[in-house]
């Protein structure tokens, strides 16, 4: 466990460490949100850490908010992702706008009865997972070579879609089976697996190039995007 917790630590460096060697000149907008992403989620790890080492009751605030804040990077990052897309970009910046007013009363919500909304970090997830699977589904569509696998968009796609997905079923969970001893070391032990994951596929992607997504999508995708937004 220690292990695992160290690890977890020190992981969240990786992204930001490879920007630094890789990326710190790029003018893309979008790499510079992953980076402000990735570095944010290193001070919640700290932080995290140090509220649960004096037993704070803080620690599900910090989550509530980070659900907010993390949401909020990672539309920006598709809301540049499609910047020359105004149909995609205008249903994205709706969906954050509603997500996050339904978060924030949530959380006001929450922490007045003492608890954690999981059913919001469920709703985050899912509709993540819709826009990467969606980007993942018209980028394999519209690529006829290997291009597309050293990109730098692709690669961070596919780790939210990964660890959005593996971590789903367990913050839905997390609410109703956080006092049970065996689901906490088992949430711990996934969480921190994904987790891990994620910053370690976010250094890859650091690594790749920066290729502006191609502007010409048919309507087709446009309306299968608005269908699975709903």
């Amino acid at each position: 466990m220690k292990t695992l917790l160290y690890t977890g630590l020190l992981a969240p460096i990786l992204p930001i460490l490879f920007f630094l060697i890789f990326k710190r000149k790029s003018k893309e907008r979008a790499v510079w949100v992953i980076f402000f992403y990735a570095t944010y989620c290193a001070l919640h790890e700290v932080i995290n850490l140090y509220l649960q080492q004096i037993d704070s009751k803080y620690v599900l605030v910090l989550f509530s908010l980070f659900t907010i804040i993390e949401f909020s990077f990672i539309c920006n990052y598709f809301i540049l992702l499609y910047k020359n897309q105004p149909k995609k970009k205008n249903v994205i910046t709706v969906i954050w706008i509603l997500f996050t007013f339904y978060a924030i009363i949530s959380f006001f919500r929450s922490n007045k009865l003492g608890s954690w909304d999981s059913f919001a970090i469920g709703i985050e997830s899912l509709i993540l997972i819709i826009f990467s699977c969606y980007h993942l589904f018209t980028k394999l569509r519209h690529t006829d070579n290997l291009s597309l696998y050293s990109n730098f968009h692709f690669w961070t796609v596919i780790t939210f879609l990964l660890y959005f997905s593996g971590t789903f079923f367990m913050n839905i969970m997390a609410e109703t089976m956080r006092r049970n001893p065996d689901y906490q070391v088992l949430y711990y032990i996934i969480n921190s697996g994904f987790a891990i994951l994620k910053y370690v596929l976010l250094a890859v992607a650091m690594t790749m190039k920066v290729k502006k997504p191609k502007d010409q999508l048919s309507d087709l995708d446009d309306n299968l995007f608005l269908k699975n937004s709903l």
